[in-house]
């Protein structure tokens, strides 16, 4: 058994959206795929061990794809492959758009997303 499994899902789970974002952005797809990601992001310095993403590029890499994330402007709002930090009652929440209208949101359907508004825009380019 992977020791501190427990305490790794759960912060995926509580926090870990805009990492989830990036790992469904490199392709991974797979649960074990991302808690070994995670585990070399935490390892590596490139995340905190409670999901904040200090080094993004670094976190695609180790999913396997060669790309540069960048703020983006609401101009490039309807361009992909783009991630989307949305806002309500004092929380925050990433999604994945990765093509206009294909909407990946970590949690299935977010409250946050449902009711909120999109505070800004990260662009990936490869």
């Amino acid at each position: 058994m992977i020791k501190g499994i427990q305490f790794a899902m759960k912060r995926i789970g509580e926090s870990g959206c805009y990492f989830l974002c990036l790992c469904k952005a490199g392709g991974i797809q797979d649960a074990d795929e991302v808690l070994d990601i995670y585990n070399k992001a935490v390892a590596k310095g490139y995340m905190k061990p409670d999901c904040y993403v200090k080094n993004p590029d670094a976190v695609l890499g180790l999913c396997g794809l060669r790309a540069h994330v960048t703020h983006a402007g609401v101009e490039e709002a309807n361009t992909s492959p783009i991630i989307e930090r949305w806002e309500y009652d004092g929380k925050a929440h990433f999604c994945y758009l990765e093509a206009p209208g294909v909407r990946y949101d970590p949690w299935g359907d977010s409250e946050i997303v449902r009711n909120g508004h999109i505070k800004s825009y990260r662009k990936i380019t490869t």
